[in-house]
């Protein structure tokens, strides 16, 4: 993919207009070994965010949360 287009769904991604489809492209082109010099700072980032959403349980964020809740809500009691 060419450094141009990455940087065009990097501006889309970061102005809140990229699709999914774009983020999947970003993800894996931060994941290759041939991201340009100039976007290897970025290459972290989505590395980052790759990894979270590929790990997700969701029934353990609900648990988590609420969890979260009831000990504040002690807390203020």
């Amino acid at each position: 993919m060419e450094t141009k287009e990455i940087k065009q769904i990097l501006q889309n991604y970061f102005n809140g207009k990229s699709s999914l489809e774009d983020e999947k492209k970003l993800g894996a082109y931060f994941q290759s070994p041939n991201v340009a010099e100039e976007l290897a700072e970025y290459a972290d980032f989505f590395g980052g965010i790759s990894e979270l959403t590929g790990e997700v349980d969701d029934s353990q964020i609900e648990e988590d949360v609420m969890d979260f809740i009831l000990e504040n809500e002690h807390k203020e009691k």
